[in-house]
């Protein structure tokens, strides 16, 4: 079964990935993906330089209310206007709460 069919019955939040880039070239890899994606998902628990880099270029490169900040539920980031943000806590009936919020974010982000 090829990609189209298979994503056309999995919900969109399954359609994520996680990449590993070397150091070297993760700048460069960040960019040429804002620059394709259909939305951006960030998860700000922890603040690094790094991750606020990539936050700053999102709201530079993709429409706003397509980008989606997610945070621990014990901290509250201020976040550039038009992102979406969502809570999430570590039980199961958070983590299920989480879910759902950003599957809402999605379709919103995705029209």
């Amino acid at each position: 079964q090829g990609p189209r069919l298979f994503h056309a019955s999995t919900d969109t939040i399954d359609h994520a990935q996680l990449q590993i880039v070397p150091d070297e070239a993760w700048h460069e890899w960040v960019l040429d993906h804002l620059k394709r994606c259909s939305a951006v998902i960030i998860d700000r628990s922890v603040q690094t330089d790094s991750l606020l880099w990539e936050i700053e270029r999102a709201g530079a490169l993709v429409d706003p209310r397509k980008v989606i900040i997610m945070h621990d539920k014990s901290i509250d980031p201020p976040v550039s206007p038009g992102f979406q943000k969502v809570a999430y806590g570590l039980s199961r009936k958070e983590a299920k709460k989480a879910r759902k919020e950003l599957k809402s974010c999605l379709q919103r982000a995705l029209g």
